[in-house]
């Protein structure tokens, strides 16, 4: 008996997801050595420490117009693998995530300019350089040691809009009740 060969619907890239069970996601750090950088992403999983800048925009990746972000991924993971003991220091990886690119990657230098899903798929086929425990133990390190920058606010105006808006409703459906109150117990309404 012969068996049929499985064939699995191919997946959109922003579906590609790896696996939490192996696979540890920091993201928005600030960089050890520069506080005014933020690094978009750490991904710490079982081929390595991967520290990654996005750069949204980019339909095509092309080895020539990618070759300044490059240079910053790469002192970002320098900054990184600093933080990290000798041990794991080889395991920490430069990269860039072209976020609007379909399908396409170069190498500029040691970086990998990749779209997400090239990137993804990188990461999870590389060979194997930290165990599961190993992959805890750095995300654990990095999580204590680095910055995570906290969401952008809104702008105090809008925050002061929304507090009135509230106050004014507020003020209404109090109105509203009182009126409500005053009907019901006289019979009708003050301006009627």
């Amino acid at each position: 008996m012969q068996r049929e060969l499985v064939r699995r619907p191919p997946v959109p890239a922003g579906k590609v997801v790896l696996p939490d069970t192996h696979w540890r996601h920091l993201r928005g750090v600030r960089s050890p050595l520069d506080p005014s950088t933020v690094i978009d992403e750490i991904v710490v999983g079982p081929s390595g420490v991967y520290v990654r800048l996005h750069v949204p925009g980019v339909a095509v990746v092309e080895k020539g117009n990618l070759t300044a972000e490059a240079a910053r991924a790469q002192d970002a993971a320098n900054a990184v693998a600093a933080v990290l003991s000798s041990r794991y220091r080889p395991a920490v990886r430069a990269g860039v995530c072209a976020c609007d690119a379909v399908e396409s990657g170069a190498v500029v230098g040691t970086v990998e300019v990749l779209s997400p899903a090239a990137g993804r798929h990188t990461m999870q086929h590389a060979p194997r350089v930290l165990s599961t425990s190993e992959v805890a133990e750095v995300a654990g390190l990095l999580h204590a040691r680095l910055e995570v920058v906290p969401p952008a606010r809104e702008g105090a105006r809008s925050s002061l809009r929304r507090r009135i808006l509230w106050w004014a409703a507020g003020a209404l459906t109090t109105a509203a009740a009182a009126a409500a109150v005053v009907t019901e117990a006289v019979g009708h309404t003050p301006w009627s």
